[in-house]
């Protein structure tokens, strides 16, 4: 767990930023719904979500890109797959 709470801030470029804790960036769903509120979400919905943390965060230069997601495969983990491009490198 990374004991992180708050609203991410907006860079000058309108992307969210990470919130940090141990040196690591972390973003989370969890970050922009209220603490309290159930979450039910299906098919378009968590794609945009997903979408969102992938593409409208400001990550900066990354060596490492860690996704922790429910166990399956469903549509969103296919998804993340197939859109997060990996290089194979080391």
């Amino acid at each position: 767990m990374m004991n992180l709470k708050g609203t991410p801030e907006l860079s000058p470029s309108n992307l969210m930023r990470p919130l940090l804790n141990y040196g690591i960036a972390c973003m989370s769903m969890g970050f922009l719904v209220e603490e309290t509120a159930p979450v039910v979400w299906r098919g378009l919905m968590v794609m945009s979500a997903v979408e969102k943390l992938l593409r409208q965060v400001d990550w900066g230069q990354l060596d490492y890109l860690v996704v922790d997601m429910p166990p399956g495969t469903g549509d969103v983990q296919l998804s993340v797959s197939q859109n997060i491009p990996i290089s194979g490198k080391s």
